[in-house]
């Protein structure tokens, strides 16, 4: 193995308990039909200092400007998609982590429409 594969491996474990520990923490999030407030807990829980930075300039002004959010702060959050992909993951290699069945349908249901629609559809549209 690579350093660089190490350093990923390693990044990837520290990721994927800091998902279960959110998991252990609320029990109710896998009841959640996505995982936007999966990802706000974890930047909330584990980067408040970038979180609080970023945050403080969306919530307070009355007017957000995009300008106004500093750049650096935004990409030293974790990646949305490291997330997911490590809930994922998580429901795949442990149960005790899996939401109802009822909500696995309808992430299912959800993402078949996504597909079809964006199959079937997305090529004719004007973009």
């Amino acid at each position: 193995m690579s350093s660089d594969e190490r350093k990923v491996e390693n990044y990837l474990r520290t990721a994927m308990e800091r998902v279960k520990a959110i998991f252990d923490r609320y029990p109710d999030l896998k009841r959640m039909p996505n995982d936007t407030l999966l990802i706000l807990l974890y930047w909330r829980t584990y980067q408040p200092e970038i979180a609080k930075v970023v945050f403080s300039r969306v919530i307070k002004p009355p007017v957000l400007y995009w300008e106004d959010i500093p750049f650096e702060a935004v990409k030293a959050l974790e990646p949305p998609e490291t997330i997911r992909r490590c809930r994922q993951k998580l429901w795949e290699i442990d149960e005790r982590y899996r939401p109802p069945k009822e909500i696995i349908e309808e992430r299912r249901k959800k993402e078949r429409s996504y597909r079809k629609v964006l199959k079937s559809r997305m090529t004719q549209l004007e973009l």
